[in-house]
């Protein structure tokens, strides 16, 4: 009950309460930052997204067809979000939170996806956790490197019927959130990208083309071909940026 349903922090001691968008029976479930925006999605409720641009300071409706938005995921400039239910499309896109685009393409049933941080952005793809539990492991894992043009699955070594994903280290980690008698962890190495740290030490007196190259050159796996990173060369040190 109650209209404060937002709240903003600074130092994540002092808290500030503000009126979210809408009515004041929605559930928020679901939070992401990107784009200097912050949006939310809800579960079972007629407001189904909300955005703010201003730090969390003000929420505004965005327009996303009534669904259950169980979970949203910001990465590359764009968020998406997938629902627990079917309907007009399995999953949305957005570059602001406002209006969305919805895709139909995902490869596994969106109506298993009653999970919330099932969606992970690493490297330039999202990868998106499915209730597998009662299906083998080539159902549980799907991803797409070009926002939901295309989309890939991906075989786990177990089944999860609530898989949450983590990303860290070079290493995407699937959890089971399902209780009962399931007690489940994949994990799998996805290589180096632009979320992955590194620092190269370099010698500002050196002569060799290896030692003052400005560009680096990486795969993610020997059949994902490579990528270039731009280098700005500032003495010792190596600033990356894609």
């Amino acid at each position: 009950g109650g209209s404060e349903r937002a709240m903003y922090s600074d130092d994540g001691y002092n808290w500030t309460a503000v009126s979210a968008a809408g009515g004041n029976n929605d559930q928020w479930v679901s939070l992401a930052y990107g784009n200097d925006t912050f949006v939310a999605t809800s579960f079972g409720s007629s407001d189904t997204v909300m955005y703010s641009t201003d730090n969390g300071e003000s929420w505004t409706l965005g327009t996303l067809a009534w669904r259950n938005w169980q979970s949203i995921e910001f990465g590359g400039g764009v968020f998406m979000a997938f629902p627990q239910d079917l309907g007009s499309g399995n999953f949305a896109t957005s570059t602001d939170g406002a209006t969305w685009t919805y895709g139909s393409n995902a490869p596994l049933n969106a109506a298993s996806y009653a999970i919330t941080d099932n969606i992970e952005y690493v490297n330039g793809t999202f990868y998106v956790g499915n209730n597998c539990g009662t299906l083998t492991t080539n159902d549980c894992l799907m991803y797409t490197s070009d926002f939901g043009a295309t989309w890939a699955t991906s075989t786990v070594a177990a089944t999860s019927s609530r898989p949450i994903l983590g990303y860290g280290k070079g290493r995407l980690i699937m959890i089971d959130s399902g209780g009962g008698s399931e007690n489940i962890v994949n994990y799998v190495g996805i290589g180096f990208g632009e979320d992955t740290a590194i620092t190269l030490f370099v010698d500002e007196n050196a002569t060799t083309s290896s030692s003052t190259a400005t560009t680096l050159t990486y795969g993610l796996n020997h059949n994902a071909g490579t990528t270039t990173l731009q280098a700005d060369l500032i003495a010792d040190t190596v600033l990356l940026t894609k």
